[in-house]
């Protein structure tokens, strides 16, 4: 099983005071005017599942934190690749560092290292970050920057997001067995 994320909810977050996205099965598309606060909603999925910095490169809370407001939420509801649902909560302050909080649907709550945790449930494995902003996200503006990079660098990138190395390997493999 694949992790599937069901709600994300913001409170505020960037221009989010509180918004609420609920996701399907199959394909979800979100489209709206420039501005409006799309790419807030797959960076915070991005900030909060993955440990990914915000758009400057930063790190400081601050930078998720509505203009005028103290702290911002965010809540993700996804069902992790053992089938059951959990819910994590994760607050940003200004001056301190975010605090995360993981509950199963039975409201028991896991201490100890959040994210290591997340990567566990979700099979989300070091190094995601960069193929979930590469392909999730496609970073505006950026995205056909994927196709301009040299060729090894272009095939490293597309290897991740295609997990073509499998056959790559299973080729090499039956290559040398024929010779």
């Amino acid at each position: 099983m694949k992790m599937i994320i069901k709600k994300v909810q913001l409170e505020n977050y960037r221009s989010h005071s509180n918004t609420t996205v609920e996701f399907t099965k199959g394909v979800n598309l979100i489209l709206g005017k420039n501005g409006r606060g799309k790419t807030s909603i797959l960076e915070a999925i991005s900030t909060v599942m993955f440990n990914t910095k915000d758009r400057s490169g930063k790190e400081t809370g601050k930078s998720y934190i509505k203009f005028g407001e103290k702290s911002s939420k965010v809540y993700i509801d996804f069902i992790a690749n053992d089938g059951r649902e959990y819910n994590l909560k994760t607050e940003f302050f200004k001056t301190k560092p975010k605090k995360q909080t993981l509950k199963d649907m039975t409201g028991y709550e896991y201490d100890g290292d959040i994210q290591e945790k997340l990567e566990e449930l979700c099979g989300i494995k070091k190094g995601f970050e960069e193929t979930y902003e590469n392909i999730v996200i496609a970073k505006q503006n950026e995205f056909i920057n994927i196709f301009k990079d040299s060729g090894t660098t272009r095939e490293k990138t597309f290897n991740k997001i295609f997990n073509t190395q499998i056959y790559k390997e299973m080729y090499d493999s039956f290559f040398k067995r024929s010779c």
